[in-house]
């Protein structure tokens, strides 16, 4: 298994990519400093963990967005007026794609190779990212078994 850590969490897709007028999507100026910064920092902070990724190989992907109380809640939940959901507006979702295509330009490795992606997020006192990978034809991830025996393959 690889475990990269990094500060903060990716930024969102919907600022991370406008569309064109000819059709088509393009990364917008947030989105390239985004994708070249984190690229960056992956390949020179984890240059050994770079090996661990060879092409044409399955791959298990978790990624954990840790976000503060403040946005992860809605401040004015229950409050007269105040908002009608406890969660804020954050799509987990939205968060990993760029980052996905970070990994792919400081892997060389396709992400269509990710054969299981699971994103999370959870509440602590300090923003980051965890994305842990297991290279499924080395080592089996803790999911599959699971997520099989749930789907009946």
């Amino acid at each position: 298994m690889l475990h990269i850590k990094l500060e903060g969490i990716p930024i969102s897709s919907n600022h991370a990519y406008f569309t064109l007028r000819g059709g088509g999507r393009s990364l917008t100026k947030e989105g390239l400093k985004y994708k070249t910064e984190t690229t960056s920092f992956i390949a020179r902070n984890y240059p050994q963990a770079l090996k661990y990724f060879v092409p044409d190989r399955p791959y298990t992907m978790v990624f954990q967005l840790t976000v503060t109380n403040e946005t992860m809640f809605s401040k004015s939940y229950g409050k007269k007026g105040g908002a009608k959901n406890l969660f804020r507006k954050f799509d987990v979702s939205n968060r990993v794609k760029l980052l996905e295509d970070a990994i792919t330009d400081a892997t060389s490795i396709d992400d269509s190779c990710a054969t299981t992606v699971l994103v999370r997020k959870v509440v602590g006192t300090k923003e980051r990212t965890d994305v842990l990978v297991w290279r499924t034809d080395v080592a089996h991830d803790p999911f599959s078994a699971i997520i099989d025996s749930m789907v009946g393959t």
